[in-house]
């Protein structure tokens, strides 16, 4: 994540919930931001600011893994 993040954008990168979602938790006054009750269009920086949602400190994702499944189950052989 970027510095200068959404709010709403870092919620949702960290798995809180869906950026619309996030907005109605901003505007219902459950997210704080350094202690601060957050508005809709704040900015963070993701590595100072604390984030907090209904008391709780949200941690952020450093780094995303991906996973690649394959399956080879429909080979044909040839004969001869």
């Amino acid at each position: 994540m970027a510095k200068d993040t959404r709010l709403q954008k870092m919620l949702a990168e960290c798995g809180i919930a869906s950026r619309r979602k996030a907005e109605e938790m901003i505007a219902a006054g459950r997210v704080a931001v350094n202690g601060v009750r957050a508005q809709i269009g704040d900015k963070v920086d993701v590595k100072k600011d604390k984030v907090t949602v209904d008391g709780q400190r949200v941690q952020t994702v450093d780094e995303k893994v991906y996973i690649m499944a394959v399956s080879y189950t429909h080979l044909t052989l040839p004969t001869t």
